[in-house]
Order: C-alpha cells, then sequence, then structure tokens
C-alpha cells in the first residue's frame, strides 16, 4: 500500500513526506511490529547514518524509491524522545535498529525480556523515568535488567577503547611511513643536486 501511494503521488507530482507528523509511519510500524514496513521505511531515507546500513536495496527503477530520493527524506530514528525504540515489542525490528542506535561511547540502547534501557550523558534531557548514576543516566520503564544494561555498556565500551588503540598504531605506523618516505625524498634530492643533505634537515623529520 505504501509503496503504491508513493508511486501514485510521483506519478501524479504530488508529494508524500515520509517523516511527516514526527516521523510517525515509522514510529507507528516498529510499534506494530512491521519488520519489512520498517526496513521499506529505512531504506527510502536519505538520512546518512541508515543509508550506510543495509535494509535490502530498493531497486532504482521502483518508482516509489525515485520519488523518495527526489524529496530527500529523512528517518529520524530518535524522533518523540526514541519513542520508535521504546514502543517496539519485535525483536526482530529491535535487532535492526541496535546496531543504528549505539553509534557512540556516551549513549547506550538495552532491550531485554520487552523492556528498554536508554544510557544517556547526564546533561542529557528526557521528559522520562531515570536512574541517574556517577557518570551517566539511563531511562527505563521498569529497573528489572538495568544491572545487566551496565554489564552490557561496560562491554560495549570495549569496542572504544579497542578502536582508539588501533587509531593510535595505525597513526604512529603512518607517522613512520611518512617520515620514511620525507627521508627518500632527502636523499633523492641531494643526490640530484638540489640541495644539500645536512645533519639539521634530518633532526626536523
Amino acid at each position: 500500500m505504501v509503496k503504491f501511494l508513493l508511486g501514485y503521488a510521483e506519478m501524479n507530482n504530488l508529494k508524500i513526506d515520509i517523516d511527516a507528523n514526527g516521523n510517525h509511519a515509522f514510529i507507528f510500524a516498529c510499534g506494530n511490529g512491521h519488520l519489512e514496513m520498517v526496513k521499506f521505511l529505512l531504506s527510502l531515507s536519505t538520512n546518512e547514518l541508515v543509508e550506510n546500513a543495509s535494509f535490502g536495496k530498493v531497486e532504482e527503477n521502483d518508482s516509489s524509491f525515485k520519488n523518495a530520493k527526489m524529496n530527500n527524506r529523512e528517518i529520524d530514528i530518535h524522533a518523540e524522545e526514541d519513542f520508535a525504540f521504546r514502543c517496539c515489542r519485535n525483536e526482530k525490528i529491535i535487532d535492526l535498529l541496535l546496531p543504528l542506535l549505539n553509534r557512540n561511547k556516551d549513549e547506550f540502547y538495552f532491550y531485554k525480556e520487552e523492556e528498554y534501557y536508554i544510557l544517556k550523558p547526564l546533561d542529557f534531557e528526557m521528559d522520562l523515568s531515570r536512574t541517574k548514576f556517577e557518570y551517566f543516566q539511563i531511562y527505563h520503564e521498569e529497573t528489572d535488567y538495568i544491572d545487566d544494561c551496565i554489564e552490557a555498556y561496560h562491554s560495549y565500551l570495549k569496542r572504544f577503547r579497542k578502536k582508539s588503540a588501533l587509531s593510535f598504531i595505525y597513526d604512529e605506523w603512518k607517522s613512520s611511513m611518512m617520515n620514511e618516505n620525507h627521508l627518500s625524498q632527502i636523499v633523492e634530492d641531494s643526490l640530484s643536486g638540489k640541495w644539500k643533505f645536512t645533519k639539521t634537515r634530518i633532526n626536523e623529520i
């Protein structure tokens, strides 16, 4: 039905905003467990966050795809204080959303036994019940699995520590390679007579 409406809109030069009314269509699809609809709406979004993920690309000759791209629409998965995540009870949709939601070390989304937990920095404000800790706060309805959330968050943080360590190693390797290439150029320039190869120049590398 949605594909039909989007195709009809393009044929009749009409515009349909897939993110209208605070991303209602996306939130409704998540809340009602419509996995294929969630995938379809995400595949139409021009949001960089979801474009980099894989939802089974919509065919380029599909009129609904062309219409959505033309309108440059974006799905805000955090709309209405993360309501799409909070109202969803379909674990397949949750599994689809979590990699999109868990993107940085200061925020963490956790779901277990139909209960949601949203970890945010202390200065973040949402009009939801929460529990504050020393370095972060967790928004939730129930507290049954709040300890599980914290434990999962600690494991999640290791991913960023590894990434930081690898980044440091790469930067050091890159720097050493640049210095090696620079030294080779100095030797080449010296041999070609462009300038004198001196100890002072080496110390500047």
